[in-house]
């Protein structure tokens, strides 16, 4: 067996200088021209989010404390050739993440590897063949690092997102013959209310408060969430996995040409309120689990965090009109708990694969022949 290790600084290092030479080179909007897509009543000028009316944009400031985990893959295929891909965590959207980054990668094995990076940092991958009559076995560490999210109301200055971006996220189509009825109850729901954030805010509580969780819908692979989606709307039976709750969250927000994204991911140690009742699950290596969130874009905020799903996989354990409940349901918008690791960015309803797959047919494989752990370490 041979053992590599290498960090993906400069790799990171060489996407951030190319993404800030394409931000720089890049001829400045002109003001009022629109080129948002207009769908009834309501348009958004992508092109002009950096108006006057917003502060000044100040530099981002990396946090102060992060998280640091170690997430173990281990696959085996006695006496088999094979190719198999394992997606890796996002550390770039196609900027450096403020919340997350990878800070190295321990490759034993005696396949070959190739490094990949898909969609300007939405998506990265780690390739790997073995030779023929070679024991098809690996086993990858990656050492990621995270930083919680919240949502600052008092810091308003963040750099506008490239107007391209704002509306591929905006683009509801996916969803077809549901688009208007998406329309129809996201107008509902928020009313007469104007403002992107507190429009957003108004989804959030609503999907919350509406949806049950059934986390026997949990699943790494490749799904398609649009038809979950489309259920939701057409029946008013809010329910299912993280992908399908955060799914709703995000039609509903594009249905308002509010950009919004699913971020699926895995999750890798319980959290806090887990651990609170029982101190022993953070004194070991545990199998990580699938888990979906979502974010929506608001000018001056950024990406801004927010977990449905979330939401409503805590309130299986409380009764829903309790204070305590309440009070989970308001801390949680723009807030993300980071005991879990992001793996892509989705720009429609379609979600890559967090597990290993083969690369022949993009299915995931068999679970008895990989394991997923995680495991928080102290910080150095």
């Amino acid at each position: 067996m041979k053992r590599r290790a290498f960090l993906l600084g400069a790799a990171l290092a060489a996407s951030s200088s190319a993404w800030a030479a394409k931000k720089k080179g890049r001829p400045p909007a002109k003001a009022g021209k629109h080129s948002g897509k207009r769908v009834g009543q309501e348009s958004i000028d992508f092109s002009d989010l950096s108006a006057n009316r917003l502060p000044p944009v100040r530099a981002a400031e990396l946090p102060e404390k992060w998280r640091r985990f170690t997430l173990s893959l281990a696959i085996d295929f006695p006496g088999r050739a094979a190719s198999v891909t394992f997606p890796l965590p996002l550390a770039a959207s196609p900027a450096p993440l403020l919340w997350q980054r990878v800070r190295a990668i321990d490759f034993s094995g005696a396949a070959s590897f190739a490094w990949t990076r898909e969609s300007e940092g939405a998506r990265d991958a780690l390739a790997l063949v073995w030779p023929n009559g070679v024991t098809s076995a690996a086993h990858l560490e990656y050492l990621v690092e995270t930083a919680p999210r919240f949502l600052d109301v008092s810091r308003r200055t963040f750099a506008p997102e490239r107007a391209d971006l704002l509306r591929q996220y905006a683009d509801n189509s996916a969803l077809r013959d549901v688009q208007e009825l998406a329309r129809t109850k996201a107008r509902e729901i928020v009313g007469r209310i104007v403002d992107p954030v507190a429009r957003a805010r108004a989804l959030f509580d609503w999907v919350a408060v509406n949806s049950q969780y059934q986390p026997e819908l949990e699943n790494g692979g490749v799904r398609d969430v649009a038809p979950s989606v489309a259920r939701q709307l057409q029946t008013g039976r809010c329910s299912g996995g993280s992908a399908e709750i955060c799914g709703l969250f995000v039609a509903l927000a594009r249905a308002l040409e509010l950009p919004a994204r699913l971020i699926p991911g895995l999750r890798l140690i319980p959290s806090y309120m887990e651990v609170a009742s029982d101190a022993s699950l953070s004194a070991r290596k545990h199998p990580c689990e699938f888990f979906c969130r979502a974010e929506f874009y608001a000018p001056g905020y950024n990406w801004v965090a927010v977990d449905a799903a979330g939401v409503c996989r805590a309130l299986r354990r409380l009764a829903p009109d309790t204070q305590e409940a309440d009070a989970l349901r308001r801390l949680s918008f723009g807030f993300w708990e980071m005991n879990w690791a992001a793996f892509a960015l989705a720009e429609a309803f379609t979600l890559p694969s967090t597990l290993p797959f083969w690369s022949e047919t993009a299915e995931a494989l068999p679970a008895e022949r990989y394991r997923i752990l995680g495991a928080e370490n102290p910080a150095r």
